[in-house]
């Protein structure tokens, strides 16, 4: 049995009529390392917070769930549509996306069930083929109780680029006692039905959001308690690799400490079933949520019981409607923070109205260059980099705020990477000579207690790179930056 639902965007939905091999390993090359840390049990399995140079993305979730008292699996799968690459056709821009399917028994290594399937993304304009805005797409998998992992491959079939996904997935026998499901959550924009929310983030100017699960074998007076925390986070904007070196028991150090009391309770909920039953769906709405790292936890209790028989945990990030794009003035006044001085910046910033910051903005660029085309190309070309940034970087906290943002911006793409398991080297000088031409990331999140998507790679500071640092802002106020 296989069934599909479909969100968002004009899709063709075409089955293959030969299942093809999976790759089950993908080596990926990339600009900034390999990103998606988290482990296969981990709640965010699957996903990943950084797009990948040049490559399609694509975010995974696999919920095991009873439908009719038959085990089997739901898949979820997030496709941002500007991850692909169209072409023009006759009705204006197409893209085909094929996903292979395999799910592989988790103790033997056998393959016990595969699939694949395209989807072909018509849009009318090209601005639609720059949209983050996910394609969703579910698959129901009828399979057997059991350990399984899940391993997603999707090619984008005008490049032949892939990029591969994995989660661990128990599916449990029906064994008459109390059991939830993975939980997952639901967005609902305004004017729209809810969809799945696979990645990491979640967008604001949302109508509503929920948490859902799925109850089994519960009997009457149990109950689901959720509670919802903002977590305390990082959101600095990098400071210059001349200054000093943030300390390890810093916020700045650590991104995120997911190990401390939550920064503010949002809200705690109680649902309790008046009924026995053998399957519910339990959904708990969630308020309005302003941009930051948040936390659900729920956990499921018979009436008779204080020990909970289900318990769950899942962070994620809210962001700006439009990230990672730049929309609002305000953005960016703020991504000048790496070119202008805090007395010049807070200059920009003042005024009560967006029209008179508007006109701050303008007249600071003015103010460089004499020559519009000149400052046309600049303002373009630096915040080009800062979306790249927001592409390349992002983690807790915008891509364009971290140290690998704040490099990027401001000395381009390196040349080449060194990266290790802890670490990752940028040079900018070809014979990596030059220790001025080189940048090291120390990866914060290595020393975390818990593997999580949501890393942060601290630069090594050093008084020595003020030179080198000043003659970048300075080029890029001469408009000399490339």
């Amino acid at each position: 049995m296989l069934k599909a639902r479909h969100h968002q965007g004009t899709v063709a939905p075409t089955r293959c009529l030969s299942v093809g091999l999976l790759l089950l390993c993908l080596i990926l090359i990339r600009l900034v390392g390999c990103s998606g840390a988290s482990g296969l049990d981990s709640a965010d399995a699957g996903r990943s917070a950084e797009y990948q140079p040049g490559l399609p993305n694509f975010d995974l979730e696999a919920i095991a769930t009873l439908r009719d008292g038959e085990s089997g699996l739901d898949l979820y799968l997030g496709l941002p549509q500007a991850s692909l690459a169209y072409t023009r056709d006759g009705f204006g821009f197409e893209a085909i996306a094929r996903y292979d399917v395999a799910i592989v028994d988790d103790i033997g290594g056998h393959r016990i069930r595969s699939v694949n399937f395209l989807d072909t993304l018509r849009v009318a304009s090209y601005a639609a083929t720059q949209s983050f805005r996910p394609y969703i797409r579910e698959e129901r998998l009828d399979v057997q109780p059991g350990t399984y992992v899940v391993s997603v491959m999707l090619s984008d079939e005008s490049t032949n680029k892939s990029v591969f996904r994995q989660q661990r997935i128990t599916v449990p026998a029906p064994t008459g006692e109390p059991a939830m499901s993975r939980m997952h959550i639901e967005v609902r924009r305004p004017g729209e039905a809810f969809e799945p929310q696979v990645a990491l983030s979640v967008p604001t100017g949302f109508d509503s959001l929920r948490s859902t699960i799925d109850l089994y074998q519960v009997p009457a007076g149990a109950s689901v308690r959720l509670q919802l925390e903002q977590l305390e986070s990082d959101t600095m904007v990098a400071r210059p690799g001349f200054w000093l070196s943030y300390a390890r028991s810093s916020l700045q150090f650590k991104g995120v400490d997911f190990n401390a009391p939550p920064m503010d309770t949002i809200q705690t909920s109680t649902r309790t079933l008046d009924q026995a039953a053998d399957a519910v769906t339990v959904e708990i709405n969630l308020p309005p949520l302003s941009p930051g790292m948040y936390r659900i936890q729920m956990e499921a209790r018979t009436s008779t019981d204080q020990t909970p028989f289900a318990e769950q945990t899942r962070e994620f990030a809210v962001r700006e409607a439009d990230y990672p794009r730049l929309a609002e003035v305000d953005d960016l006044i703020d991504a000048l923070a790496y070119i202008t001085s805090d007395r010049e910046l807070e200059a920009i910033a003042e005024g009560e109205s967006v029209t008179e910051r508007r006109r701050h903005f303008d007249a600071f660029w003015g103010s460089l260059f004499n020559d519009r085309r000149v400052a046309s190309g600049v303002v373009r070309l630096y915040f080009e980099r800062v979306e790249q940034a927001n592409m390349l970087f992002t983690t807790y906290k915008e891509g364009w705020k971290t140290d690998r943002g704040m490099v990027y911006v401001l000395f381009g793409p390196p040349a080449f990477v060194d990266t290790r398991f802890d670490s990752e080297t940028w040079h900018y000088d070809l014979s990596a000579r030059d220790g001025l031409s080189s940048f090291v990331f120390e990866k914060a999140s290595f020393y975390a207690s818990e593997r999580t998507a949501f890393e942060n790679w601290v630069l090594q500071r050093s008084n020595s790179y003020e030179t080198v640092w000043r003659r970048a802002v300075r080029r890029w106020r001469e408009g000399a930056a490339r």
